[in-house]
């Protein structure tokens, strides 16, 4: 998690990871990220979806 001005933004590694939502933002080649501008924007399922993917490829 990166702490930026306006908001908190969670980076992951693996731009495989699939993300039905679209909460990923972002086009390198290895990372995206979540930017969290209100709590109530976390569509926690989703979330929770990517943390998995993300531990599971480590």
């Amino acid at each position: 998690m990166a702490r930026m001005r306006a908001y908190p933004s969670f980076d992951f590694h693996g731009s495989a990871l699939k993300d039905p939502k679209g909460l990923l933002e972002g086009n390198g080649q290895y990372v995206r990220h979540i930017k969290v501008r209100r709590r109530s924007d976390i569509d926690k399922r989703a979330f929770a979806s990517l943390l998995k993917q993300a531990a599971a490829s480590r």
